[in-house]
């Protein structure tokens, strides 16, 4: 059987800061969701992190366990994501800023109505010039 994990001993600071995150709309919903796993520990002291976790909605066991050693190693800052570099780039930066083209000034935006309408009436033209699909 596991050892019950306990929360070590929160400041009232970082109390307001966890009570603040775990109610907010516009942080990201993982760090919303592992701040309930702490507020719901400092409403129950006696409340496993197992089932903190469960209450916050993980499935997982170990995630309530996960976030609660996370907390108690680094406090807040422990709870939110780690960088991920994700796969490194192919091409260099010179080599990407020559492909992706450079956004229009508005004085040239208006052209690109301009373009396709001459664009359509040359395969108008075109349609009507050719025998199989016009007059010609």
């Amino acid at each position: 059987m596991s050892r019950i994990l306990r929360l070590r001993k929160v400041s009232e600071e970082e109390t307001e800061k966890i009570r603040k995150l775990a109610s907010s709309r516009t942080q990201p919903a993982r760090l919303v969701q592992r701040s309930r796993i702490i507020q719901l520990m400092l409403d129950n002291p006696e409340l496993p992190a197992e089932e903190a976790g469960r209450l916050a909605g993980y499935k997982s066991k170990a995630s309530g366990r996960r976030w609660v050693k996370c907390f108690n190693e680094s406090g807040i800052k422990g709870l939110e994501d780690e960088s991920r570099p994700g796969h490194p780039p192919t091409h260099s930066e010179a080599v990407r800023s020559s492909l992706v083209p450079v956004p229009w000034d508005i004085s040239s935006s208006c052209g690109l109505w301009s373009d396709s309408n001459r664009l359509l009436r040359s395969e108008k033209e075109y349609i009507s010039q050719t025998p199989l699909y016009g007059n010609g």
